[in-house]
C-alpha cells in the first residue's frame, strides 16, 4: 500500500482497510404492510384411499318378552304295533365246573387246568393256589376262557388249585389237587420196571 496521499493529477490510490465499526444506531420505525396477494387455483381432487376397518361390534339388545304358548294340536292316528321283542335272558348264579381235578406230574414239565364258568351275567374267574390269588407271569399263566398253565413244575407247585366265578348274583368255585413227582423216584420205578422184565434164571 502507497504510504503518502495521490495527487489529484495522478490515478486514483486505492482503498485503505477499513476502519473500526462505529456505535449502533437507532431501530428504525417499522415500514407500511404491502398490499394482499391474489388467491390460487384450487388443486385437483386426489385419489380415494382404500376403506377403513370396520368398528367393533355393538352390544347385543335386551331378550324380548316371550310369546304365548300355542295349543296343542289333535293327536294324529296310531300306528301299527311293532313285531314283539324277544325275551330276555334270566340271570342266574355262576357254577362252575372243574377238569383234570387230580391230576400227578413228573418235575420239570408242564400242566394245566380248565375252569368252565355258567352263570349270567358272565362271572369273572379267578384262580387261587393254597388261598392266594394267582397273576398272569412266568410260572403261571392265566387265558380269559378259564384255562391255567403251570410251567416248570417243581415240588413248591405241589398242592390246591382253586377256580373261583363271581357274579352279581354271587359266586362259586371248584378246586383240584395237584402232585409232583421227583425226577428219582422216575428213574427207580423204571429200573423196577427193567428189572421185573428181565427173565429169571431156573436153579
Amino acid at each position: 500500500m502507497p504510504v503518502k496521499y495521490c495527487k489529484s493529477s495522478e490515478r486514483v490510490c486505492p482503498p485503505g482497510p477499513p476502519g473500526i465499526p462505529g456505535t449502533r444506531g437507532e431501530k428504525g420505525s417499522r415500514g407500511r404492510r404491502g398490499a394482499k396477494g391474489t388467491k390460487g387455483r384450487t388443486g385437483t381432487q386426489g385419489v380415494m384411499g382404500p376403506p377403513g376397518k370396520h368398528g367393533k361390534t355393538g352390544m347385543t339388545g335386551p331378550t324380548g318378552p316371550r310369546g304365548d304358548k300355542g295349543e296343542m294340536g289333535v293327536p294324529g292316528p296310531k300306528g301299527m304295533p311293532g313285531p314283539p321283542g324277544k325275551p330276555g335272558e334270566s340271570i342266574s348264579a355262576p357254577q362252575v365246573m372243574l377238569s383234570s381235578a387230580k391230576q400227578t406230574r413228573d418235575e420239570g414239565g408242564n400242566t394245566s387246568f380248565h375252569c368252565t364258568a355258567g352263570g349270567n351275567p358272565r362271572p369273572r374267574i379267578e384262580w387261587r393256589f393254597k388261598g392266594s390269588k394267582l397273576l398272569s407271569g412266568s410260572k403261571h399263566w392265566i387265558i380269559d376262557n378259564g384255562e391255567l398253565n403251570i410251567k416248570h413244575l417243581n415240588y413248591s407247585d405241589a398242592g390246591q388249585y382253586t377256580c373261583v366265578a363271581t357274579n352279581i348274583l354271587g359266586s362259586h368255585q371248584a378246586s383240584g389237587n395237584l402232585t409232583v413227582r421227583g425226577k428219582n423216584v422216575n428213574e427207580l420205578l423204571n429200573i423196577d420196571v427193567a428189572f421185573l422184565q428181565m427173565p429169571q434164571a431156573h436153579a
